[in-house]
């Protein structure tokens, strides 16, 4: 992942960002944040204005990741989209992590942490659900329970940790 060539098990609508430039990602990530007409919850409108108007595409990511709902997890996308861009594990990580540092203090707090793996893990699930039916991946608990043994709660958490 993140190699930049097509992946089998990636979603068609998902296929256009594995040919992305971690730029182009980390730029995406910076409009999402400070747009403040954008909220975590993004209609089909919202998603091609984020995606600078290219509303088929906009359709197909919220047929996707919608489940038959109108509105999507904009953290799921741009996690999807941070996961299956161009970049070796530090620069995919790097993005998630700014993904989720809204203050921009290059901390988060472990609350947002578990929101990052929840988001992250399900954003790789709606990526292959197609190939991987009847499996809905980790359970939200179990995230949390994983990142309580490790930080303390609400603990702010740099990057480098």
């Amino acid at each position: 992942m993140g190699a930049g060539e097509s992946h089998d098990l990636v979603a068609p609508a998902l296929q256009p960002y594995t040919n992305w430039e971690r730029g182009q990602c980390d730029d995406l990530i910076k409009k999402y944040k400070g747009d403040p007409d954008m909220t975590f919850g993004i209609d089909e409108k919202a998603t091609a204005k984020l995606l600078g108007g290219d509303a088929e595409q906009a359709a197909a990511l919220v047929a996707l990741f919608g489940g038959g709902e109108t509105h999507i997890n904009a953290l799921e996308l741009l996690c999807a989209i941070a996961v299956y861009s161009k970049g070796d594990q530090a620069e995919i990580i790097k993005s998630l992590f700014s993904s989720f540092d809204f203050n921009d203090k290059a901390q988060i707090s472990s609350a947002e942490l578990i929101i990052m793996y929840i988001s992250t893990l399900r954003a790789m699930m709606c990526a292959i659900k197609h190939k991987a039916s009847g499996d809905s991946g980790p359970k939200d608990e179990d995230i949390e329970k994983l990142v309580d043994n490790h930080f303390k709660e609400d603990e702010e958490i740099a990057l480098s940790q």
